[in-house]
């Protein structure tokens, strides 16, 4: 998991650079590096949709907001706590948990590169 923690913070790069072929590029090898287990393809369809909504340029979503910066750190980290209390919870399916914990990760290096 350490390698798709690593990749995550290339795939953030790439994403703020708005270098989208490099950003599908690293999903895939993100992708690569996940086993086949519901958890894990929870984690790269989380990871694939967030991809794709910056390719569209989906200005609703919550990654377009997160990359052009809408959200101040504060918000991120109520983002962060959503997502990690729905990762947390016993009725969620093993994708869904996976799903969240993408977002977690995701989320945590933006609360970081936000500052104290």
């Amino acid at each position: 998991m350490e390698k798709v923690k690593l990749r995550l913070k290339l795939l953030v790069s790439y994403l703020e650079n708005g270098d989208m072929k490099k950003a599908r590029e690293n999903y895939l090898q993100i992708a690569e590096h996940l086993g086949d287990s519901e958890y894990n393809k929870g984690y790269a369809k989380a990871i694939n949709g967030i991809v794709t909504s910056m390719e569209k340029n989906d200005r609703d979503s919550i990654i377009c907001k997160v990359v052009s910066k809408e959200f101040d750190k504060r918000d991120l980290k109520k983002l962060l706590l959503e997502s990690t209390k729905r990762a947390s919870e016993v009725f969620r399916t093993e994708e869904e948990k996976g799903f969240e914990t993408a977002w977690v990760d995701l989320l945590s290096i933006y609360v970081e590169r936000a500052g104290a």
